[in-house]
């Protein structure tokens, strides 16, 4: 967080990712992949930022670095509105292994 940064700021960064998955749906899950997009409810232009698969480590980003996002709707004289997502998508992908039926995950 910068001097400039404040809650009240129309654009916050993403500075670390790491993966919270429930021990015990742990065998169901595959990977994960965040990909950030261009326009609200993940349309327009799309970017990965980060896959997780068993044995990875958490992104942390340099102190100067983070992926620009907006988390309310920017005013048009921001000049980063180009450059920043509007919206996040954690897409994840699932393995059965076992063929379990009917399984699923709160």
């Amino acid at each position: 967080k910068g001097e400039d940064d404040s809650l009240d700021s129309p654009l916050w960064h993403i500075v670390a990712m790491e993966h919270v998955i429930d021990e015990a749906n742990s065998r169901n899950i595959h990977h994960l992949v965040v990909k950030g997009f261009s326009e609200e409810g993940c349309a327009g232009e799309q970017s990965a930022l980060w896959a997780w698969t068993y044995g990875a480590a958490a992104l942390i980003l340099p102190e100067q670095a983070g992926f620009p996002v907006f988390h309310r709707t920017p005013d048009e004289d921001f000049d980063s509105a180009q450059r920043a997502f509007s919206s996040i998508e954690v897409e994840i992908h699932l393995d059965n292994p076992d063929l379990t039926c009917c399984a699923f995950d709160d």
